[in-house]
């Protein structure tokens, strides 16, 4: 199994069928296509999240992994495996610095267009009251075998 995540520009559209009153739909553009992508390149258990901004923000996926963290702080009436949740915490993997601040690792993917694809690998972590954790998304020492260019922001 694998999960992405990514914000981006799409549409939707309904195709009909024929002269029936059925129709099908459609969610297509930027976001949905890149999330494609990285599916397609991500490893087993792993996931990744698109790296999404703004000419003045070019990386605003950190920011939002923040914020959605305080909505998730909200979801300790959840049971899982049997036990409520007690914290929700996720994280982009990446690199240690020398003056102890962390660096997420930006993964660069190209596409079968040439389209080079900027993403993370994220983890999640969920722990339950009976002490138990339930992890998502594989740690930064999983990710040998994933095919992508690496850079640090």
């Amino acid at each position: 199994m694998r999960a992405a995540f990514h914000v981006g520009a799409h549409f939707e559209f309904y195709q009909s069928l024929g002269h029936t009153p059925d129709t099908r739909e459609y969610i297509v553009g930027e976001s949905t296509i890149s999330t494609v992508r990285f599916l397609e390149r991500a490893l087993p258990g792993q996931f990744v999240i698109g790296n999404f901004g703004s000419e003045e923000k070019p990386s605003r996926t950190p920011a939002f992994l923040r914020e959605a963290l305080t909505l998730l702080a909200g979801l300790t009436d959840l049971h899982m495996s049997h036990a409520q949740v007690t914290r929700i915490q996720a994280y982009l993997t990446g690199t240690k610095q020398p003056d102890g601040s962390f660096a997420p690792t930006r993964f660069i993917i190209a596409d079968k267009h040439k389209l080079r694809l900027k993403l993370f690998n994220a983890r999640g972590v969920i722990e339950l009251q009976t002490g138990d954790k339930i992890f998502i998304g594989l740690p930064a020492s999983g990710l040998a075998g994933f095919n992508a260019e690496r850079t640090t922001l």
